[in-house]
């Protein structure tokens, strides 16, 4: 049986709540002005209206709430999430009470103690996303292994920076004895590091989720030899240095919703926090790399770049090259989209830094 006791998981409420009803037949406009006033709505009938209905709130916040850049996107964001939290629907013995809703086994492993209960739609739409991925799993570029990203876990969407640091690899194959892959995720950068024949890692991450994910990954795999999982911010408690630290930290300064954003937004201070622990943690010839994108220039988000003002204060530490690699057109639907215009001016980067002394 799944251990769940420290993994973060989604919400449930008591069928005891109080809800309104939504049923095929409701008034959408109706519904959408009882949720704006904060009501709790159970959507009964089959998935196929519930997924209608979900539509259409996300057609109307679109109107009500435009995307132009990236501060309206975050406000567009954050007022369809809150909106569409509010829609609720019932499982029933561990299967959502709407006929022809997908079998999803998570409901029994995540919630095995409760055989009634309401979740959020977009949750289970979320859980049941997420659970396609990680049953199928997921083929990085140059990488034989498949990865399966469990639920709550980030793992990469875009591959340039994971070609730069493949690349980088090649580059200086067999320098290094041992590595630390700092806030791992899915775990896709450890096994770069594995196929290029660095044989001892660490891989550290502050999700919970997360460390469950690629623990399974190296369980599954039978890599426990080589690689070795923690649940901790940065170090953790590990007293040892490292030839090769490996850090792919969030690109954007702001506020996370939740651990999935972890892995996009950091807040004040903590780039420069990791550079004053990974100060003691390289080996006098050791080497360090950080993935990191102009995200925050092209975007409007910053007028600096964040990495670079971090280690104009890091003197401990001194740039050695930075790659760049220009990102590929997105998949935003129309060709004015905002994300479109920002990624014509972004490129990923790898920074290789070595200590002063």
């Amino acid at each position: 049986m799944l251990q769940t006791e420290k993994l973060i998981l989604p919400k449930i409420l008591s069928t005891e709540t109080k809800v309104g009803i939504a049923t095929p037949n409701s008034k959408y406009p109706e519904l959408f002005s009882r949720l704006g006033e904060g009501e709790l709505i159970l959507i009964e009938g089959t998935f196929g209206s519930a997924l209608s209905l979900y539509s259409w709130l996300r057609k109307r916040m679109a109107g009500k709430f435009p995307e132009r850049d990236y501060r309206t996107g975050r406000i567009h964001k954050n007022e369809l999430q809150r909106i569409t939290s509010l829609l609720l629907i019932k499982i029933n013995q561990h299967q959502a009470a709407l006929k022809g809703a997908p079998v999803l086994p998570w409901l029994r492993e995540f919630f095995p103690e409760q055989d009634s209960f309401f979740i959020s739609f977009p949750d289970f739409l979320g859980m049941n996303g997420a659970y396609q991925w990680y049953k199928n799993g997921i083929k990085y570029p140059g990488l034989n292994l498949l990865i399966h990203p469990f639920y709550g876990t980030y793992f990469p969407t875009r591959f340039e920076h994971l070609e730069l640091f493949d690349n980088w690899l090649q580059s200086g194959k067999g320098l290094f004895s041992n590595a630390i892959d700092i806030g791992a995720g899915c775990g896709v950068l450890s096994l770069y590091l594995l196929k290029h024949g660095i044989s001892l890692i660490d891989a550290s991450d502050i999700n919970p989720n997360a460390v469950y994910s690629f623990q399974k990954d190296v369980d599954r795999n039978k890599l426990t030899e080589s690689i070795h999982v923690y649940n901790a911010s940065f170090f953790a408690d590990l007293k040892k240095q490292y030839d090769l630290i490996v850090f792919n930290p969030p690109w954007i300064p702001g506020e996370a919703a939740d651990q999935i954003d972890q892995g996009m937004y950091y807040q004040e201070g903590f780039l420069e926090d990791f550079l004053r622990e990974a100060k003691d943690k390289l080996n006098p010839n050791g080497r360090m790399v950080i993935l990191f994108s102009n995200f925050s220039i092209s975007a409007g988000v910053t007028d600096y770049h964040p990495l670079e003002k971090a280690m104009e204060k890091a003197t401990f530490f001194k740039v050695e090259n930075i790659s760049k690699q220009k990102v590929r057109p997105g998949n935003a639907k129309k060709s004015t989209h905002w994300m479109n215009k920002v990624r014509e001016n972004e490129w990923v980067e790898l920074w290789e830094i070595s200590p002063t002394v």
